[in-house]
């Protein structure tokens, strides 16, 4: 009998195991982790090269991104950052991080922790966050910049007296409870549900965008702070009625854009006395009467209507 040649050894499984792709997303002004493609829920980014070069710029510039990485949870590494401890860098090299940017990722849920307390702008648009609740409110007291945009927001309740922009367009919510941002300038609620402007806006506000709601009406009483305001967007609304008065104490408004609503009339006393600093009235696409519409107001410079 000859002797049998033995079969070459092989590892169980070899042929389900794959690569995995690393691409490079590149961004001067910020030092940006590469994307990685992983099906695990949680991983040890400290692992990762390029991530651990990222902490190091970081460490240098107080700025952090990571883009694109597939995130299921807030990273555990970032919110205990100040704690890493990596060879060749001190502890008295390095800066607090003041601007986070985790966008495009699949965050569902932001963590309470106690560290991060210089953090200043945090980007979290395009993820899978639900609610923004009030018990996050101490660790985000020095927070100037917050964006949201494009998550699943159903509940927004965090107080935060530091934030000078917001913005929670593209996502599910109805209203803002308990708002109280009183050097909010910049707010965004574009494409949600919105029935009517939040309640309570501050004085200090310079631009409203709340495009594409289902607002119905301006009251007087929804306006009455904003004396600073500059920029008025209202598009595609459902907006039928605009109570007198409710533009009065706009004394520095520039651009009201109302185009694609129910409106049927719009007069001077709609505006008040008090609006020479109005630049643009826009109109187009709603239901107006033109013997009805402009009485009072042909000093505009800009007046679009069709």
């Amino acid at each position: 009998m000859k002797n049998r040649v033995p079969l070459r050894e092989q590892k169980p499984f070899a042929h389900l195991q794959q690569k995995q792709d690393i691409k490079e997303e590149k961004g001067p002004a910020n030092f940006v982790v590469p994307v990685q493609t992983t099906n695990k829920r949680k991983s040890n980014l400290l692992n990762n090269k390029a991530f651990v070069a990222a902490i190091k710029k970081a460490w240098q510039t107080g700025n952090l991104a990571l883009v694109h990485y597939d995130l299921q949870d807030f990273p555990d590494e970032i919110i205990n950052i100040d704690t890493i401890n990596l060879e060749g860098e001190e502890w008295w090299q390095k800066c607090p991080l003041t601007k986070l940017d985790l966008t495009n990722n699949n965050i569902q849920d932001i963590p309470l922790y106690d560290t991060l307390q210089e953090l200043q702008v945090l980007r979290l648009g395009n993820n899978k966050i639900g609610r923004f609740h009030f018990d996050l409110t101490k660790q985000f007291q020095n927070l100037k910049s917050l964006t949201l945009q494009n998550n699943q927001l159903i509940e927004f309740s965090c107080r935060l007296d530091s934030i000078v922009e917001l913005n929670l367009a593209d996502n599910k919510l109805t209203g803002i409870d308990n708002l109280y941002f009183p050097n909010l300038e910049i707010l965004d609620i574009s494409n949600n549900q919105f029935a009517q402007l939040p309640s309570y806006l501050p004085p200090l506000i310079k631009k409203i965008s709340a495009i594409g709601n289902k607002i119905q009406a301006i009251k007087q009483s929804d306006l009455i702070e904003c004396k600073k305001l500059e920029d008025l967007q209202l598009s595609k609304n459902q907006i039928a009625f605009i109570e007198e008065g409710a533009f009065y104490n706009l004394i520095q408004l520039r651009v009201l854009d109302l185009k694609e609503n129910k409106l049927k009339y719009f007069t001077q006393e709609l505006l008040g006395d008090n609006h020479e600093c109005l630049d643009s009235i826009q109109l187009s696409f709603n239901q107006l009467d033109v013997y009805n519409c402009y009485v009072g107001i042909q000093n505009l410079s800009v007046l679009f209507h069709q």
